[in-house]
């Protein structure tokens, strides 16, 4: 215990040095910042105050390109560093008149939007440039509502140049720092930095405070205790980085004296210290542990919370190396949706009898599945319904995505979903569009009968007639996907089918194109337009003659408003065609109907060795295959 004294006094004495050596330094780096941001705003204020007056003279000869051509010209070759001066537009958009060799400086508008006042900045750093300008920005006075903005371009070797004759120690960086948080100027490695953004860490702290000390890393990746201070007046910050090495020093060597100075009496302190904080660091570190603990308890209690509120289960499902299935975890949906407690579940059971406890009615093979995915690590979906213990048949989707545990146990996480509402709108939605099918199927039929009874026999009859069947055939093929659309390819296919054959030969009709499902208006559409073309070449054009010939194509290619799908028809081997002399109602409805129903286009081009007729639609009338 009569060390304790000494111990005592020894960690005082030490607490004192190392504070005071601690203080110096950083006063030292106060100093040394403050000294260095006078001597930057000084700069930086003579060069912008200049460049005001010169936005003022120009403003007094009217912003005519003639002006700076006297005054900014007297200027530049006045002044050491500048090397250009730019009469520009506010938005950048067009340098109205300059002197000298402004290079990239009017890039430096597309980031200060708003000039309201004289500003100054770097340049970012270029390849081409050896060490980037600096920019100096100010508005002329009553250059109208679009505004002006007279632009300097400067050496910016002169910042680098100032803080290089700093009164820092060796060894330390002083770093000039503009508004858009890029180095202007650095006492060391000018030629690499300057131009270029500082680091994260020392931009995070630029814009939390006006100034402040940290510890941090350089650009060179050293470890430095980074002291700054940004002006009021321009915007700037100044830098300055002290190694770590420096700081740190004198309590290496205040624990070497007292080391050598104390004996054995510093040593048990020492040890006794080292204890202390050894000990303190290990009740640190569970109090640390419990925080995450506890934080860990509380993120587990909302998410359960969360989970017990959703409409259906969450779960973790595990298969065991001894085949048996677990649920270490089940939401309290379970208990909703199956009438059954989580506990049943989660205590493991051979993977036959889980059908026992879930009670899959109609179901893919949910065991296969399992198993499938247990192989090879692949997320399952299967839908099925299910058996409540209260008698209540439900239908439900479990979607899993599995990982493999540690001890090579396969573990799902995953959700079901009540999908009865879904289903039972599925089913009503069938039912719906089988009666609206069987009511459509008859109006077509009375349609037909009231035509049949009151049209007399001949040719317009049966046109009208050949109408009412293609319609009938198009509601067909829509009925068959529930109006989700209809195959192009099958529409064509039908169409055609009475002209494909021929004993000898080639083929009368040839077709050509990808599947593309058409959306309902589009498939009704086409297949009277089709409907128009066979007729039309049946009784006058290639299908009228045994050698004539048809081909249809059909392509998706790209245009200037978006994508289109493109249909080819061309007839040969029939009649000489003649172009007609009247449009009769099928070449009004090919043309009519693909414009204003669907917003395509249509080209008739009636050649003496057989029509050709190009239709283009906009992809927005196909439906998702």
């Amino acid at each position: 215990m009569a060390a304790v004294p000494i111990l005592l006094f020894a960690a005082t004495l030490a607490y004192r040095s190392i504070a005071a050596e601690r203080a110096s330094l950083e006063e030292k780096q106060w100093r040394a910042s403050r000294d260095s941001l006078a001597v930057v705003d000084t700069t930086l204020g003579r060069e912008l105050a200049a460049l005001e007056a010169l936005a003022a003279f120009v403003a007094e000869e009217g912003g005519a390109p003639a002006a700076i051509r006297s005054g900014p010209a007297d200027h530049l070759r006045g002044q050491h560093g500048w090397r250009g001066i730019a009469l520009i537009e506010a938005d950048a958009s067009e340098v109205v008149a300059g002197v000298g060799d402004l290079g990239r400086a009017p890039g430096i508008l597309a980031e200060l939007t708003t000039i309201r006042q004289p500003t100054a900045a770097i340049l970012p750093r270029d390849v081409a440039d050896s060490l980037p300008p600096l920019v100096l920005a100010a508005p002329v006075p009553g250059s109208g509502e679009k505004g002006r903005v007279l632009v300097a371009s400067l050496d910016s070797a002169v910042l680098s140049d100032l803080l290089e004759r700093s009164a820092v120690p060796e060894g330390w960086t002083v770093a000039a720092i503009d508004g858009q948080f890029r180095i202007a100027g650095r006492n060391r490695n000018r030629e690499i930095y300057v131009g270029t953004p500082i680091t994260p860490s020392l931009r995070a702290e630029i814009e939390r405070a006006q100034a402040g000390y940290f510890f941090s890393l350089n650009k060179e990746g050293d470890r430095v205790y980074t002291l700054f201070t940004r002006s009021p007046a321009t915007g700037w910050t100044v830098a300055i980085g002290a190694p770590a090495a420096v700081v740190e020093q004198p309590l290496f060597l205040l624990r070497l004296s007292l080391l050598g100075a104390g004996g054995s009496t510093v040593l048990i302190a020492g040890l006794l210290a080292f204890f202390l904080v050894r000990n303190h660091e290990r009740r640190q570190a569970a109090e640390v542990q419990l925080a995450a603990l506890t934080a860990e308890a509380a993120t587990e209690r909302r998410l359960s919370e969360i989970a017990a509120n959703l409409p259906g289960v969450i779960y973790r499902r595990v298969l065991h190396p001894d085949g048996t299935v677990s649920y270490p975890f089940v939401s309290g949906g379970v208990e909703r949706l199956f009438h059954d407690s989580a506990e049943d579940l989660r205590r493991p059971r051979p993977l036959a009898e889980l059908g026992d406890v879930v009670r899959y009615q109609q179901s893919a093979d949910v065991g296969r599945e399992m198993l499938r995915s247990a192989e090879t690590l692949t997320p399952y979906e299967v839908e099925g319904t299910v058996l409540t213990k209260d008698g209540e048949v439900r239908w439900i989707r479990s979607m899993a995505l599995p990982h493999r545990g540690e001890d090579g146990s396969v573990v799902w996480d995953g959700v079901i979903l009540d999908i009865t509402a879904e289903k039972e709108a599925d089913e009503q939605k069938r039912v719906l569009m089988a009666e609206l099918d069987h009511r459509v199927r008859n109006t077509l039929a009375l349609v037909q009968a009231l035509a049949s009874a009151t049209l007399p026999q001949g040719p317009e009859r049966e046109t009208y007639f050949g109408r009412l069947k293609a319609l009938a055939h198009a509601h067909t093929l829509l009925a068959e996907t529930r109006w989700k659309g209809a195959s192009l390819a099958r529409i064509v296919a039908t169409e055609l089918a009475p002209y494909g054959g021929r004993a000898t030969g080639p083929p009368r009709t040839v077709i050509a194109g990808p599947d593309v499902m058409l959306r309902p208006e589009a498939a009704q559409a086409l297949v009277l337009v089709l409907h128009e073309l066979v007729t039309n070449a049946a009784k006058h054009g290639a299908l009228s003659a045994p050698q004539g010939r048809v081909e249809l194509s059909w392509t998706t290619e790209p245009g200037p408003k978006g994508s289109w799908l493109t249909l080819v028809w061309i007839e040969s081997g029939g009649p000489k065609v003649e172009p007609p002399t009247r449009q009769g109602f099928g070449r009004m409805l090919i043309v009519h109907s693909i414009r204003h129903s669907l917003g395509g286009e249509t080209t008739l081009d009636f050649r003496p060795e057989g029509l050709r007729c190009a239709i283009r639609l906009p992809l927005g009338c196909t439906a998702e295959t």
